[in-house]
């Protein structure tokens, strides 16, 4: 059998540092038309990953993108 393709943009927007500043960052990033958000627990522990979750939450609310961008 063949696998399912999977298309992922080449280009991602990292969080690696932003802390705090993650929601904001992430949501302008979201708005200027990025849909890979690169993030992981050592770029900043919990506060990044829930600071990304937050700005893609509202993403979704303001229709700006949805789960299948």
């Amino acid at each position: 059998g063949s696998a399912a393709a999977v298309f992922m943009p080449w280009v991602g927007y990292g969080t690696y540092r932003l802390g705090r500043n993650a929601q904001s960052a992430v949501q302008a990033a979201l708005q200027t038309g990025y849909r890979h958000i690169d993030t992981a627990f050592v770029y900043g522990g919990q506060t990044t990953e829930l600071q990304v979750g937050h700005a893609l939450r509202d993403a979704f609310r303001q229709k700006i993108c949805n789960r299948h961008d």
